[in-house]
C-alpha cells in the first residue's frame, strides 16, 4: 500500500493478445493466507516450485480474465518480459493458481491484471523485500510479533536490518493524506457554516429592529406573541430555504 511495485509487459501465450500490462509481484506461498487472499482454483507455490523446477506462476482473477477469457488458466503459460531478466530467452512459466483480486499499491486504484512468481526462482528480487506475518494463537500484539520477527531475523544474520510495522498502521498510513485533506475541507465547511448561520442571525435580527413599530401596532391590535414570533421566522426561514436548496 505504498503504491510501490513493478508492472509492465508481460508475454501470454495462447490468448487473444499476446502481450498485456500487469503488475509484477515476487512471493511465496504463504503470502496468500497471511493477508487472506482467496485462492479460487489451482495451487499455491510451494517447495515444490524451486529453483531447479519449471517456472510457475500465480495470476489474480483479472489477469485471468483478461488473458483467457471464459478459459481455465491452470495450465497456461506467460512470462514476465523484461522484469524477469531473461533477455536472450523465451522462460515461460506454467500458471498453477488463480487468486482473488486486492488492491496492493493504493487503494483508491481499481483491480489490476497481477502475476505473482515464487521467489525462490526470482533470486535477483529479493535483494529487499517485504515480509507480511501473522501471529496464530496468544497475544497477538506488536510486543509479540517484535519478539517473534527479531528472533528470526538473528537467527539467520545478526547484522541485517528490519523494521516491523502493524498492518493497521500501513492501512491508515496510506490514506493519511486523504484523511488530512478530508479533514481540512470539513474544517472549512464548518467555519463556512458558522459564518453563514452568524450573518443570518444579524439579518434577522436587524430586520426585526426596523420592524419593532409594526410589530408593536400588531400586538396592540390582538396579535398573539408567538403568532408575531411564527411570522417573522417564516419570513426569514423562507430565505433560508432559498438558500439551502441553491447550495
Amino acid at each position: 500500500l505504498s503504491g510501490s511495485g513493478s508492472n509492465g509487459r508481460i508475454d501470454v501465450e495462447g490468448g487473444p493478445a499476446p502481450y498485456l500490462d500487469a503488475e509484477y509481484r515476487v512471493t511465496d506461498g504463504g503470502y496468500f493466507a497471511a493477508l487472506g487472499i482467496p485462492l479460487l482454483s489451482g495451487r499455491p507455490f510451494d517447495a515444490r516450485d524451486d529453483a531447479e523446477a519449471p517456472h510457475a506462476a500465480m495470476v489474480n482473477r483479472a489477469l485471468a480474465a483478461t488473458a483467457w477469457p471464459g478459459e481455465d488458466p491452470v495450465g497456461k503459460r506467460l512470462t514476465g518480459g523484461g522484469m524477469d531478466n531473461f533477455w536472450n530467452q523465451e522462460k515461460y512459466a506454467t500458471v498453477i493458481g488463480v487468486v482473488g483480486d486486492v488492491r496492493q499499491s493504493d487503494l483508491t486504484r481499481t483491480d489490476r491484471p497481477t502475476v505473482y512468481f515464487p521467489y525462490s526462482q526470482r533470486p535477483q528480487r529479493t535483494w529487499v523485500a517485504s515480509a507480511v506475518g501473522r501471529l496464530e494463537g496468544g497475544d497477538g500484539s506488536m510486543e509479540r510479533a517484535e519478539s517473534v520477527v527479531g528472533a528470526a531475523v538473528r537467527a539467520v544474520d545478526t547484522q541485517v536490518p528490519y523494521e516491523l510495522e502493524a498492518m493497521d498502521e500501513v492501512v491508515s498510513g496510506s490514506v493519511a493524506r486523504r484523511r488530512f485533506s478530508a479533514g481540512l475541507l470539513g474544517g472549512f465547511a464548518l467555519v463556512g457554516l458558522l459564518l453563514a448561520a452568524v450573518g443570518i442571525y444579524g439579518v434577522v435580527s436587524y430586520t426585526v429592529v426596523q420592524r419593532k413599530k409594526e410589530l408593536g401596532i400588531r400586538l396592540a391590535l390582538g396579535a398573539t406573541p408567538p403568532g408575531v414570533r411564527n411570522q417573522v421566522l417564516a419570513g426569514s426561514m423562507a430565505t433560508v430555504g432559498v438558500g439551502i436548496a441553491l447550495g
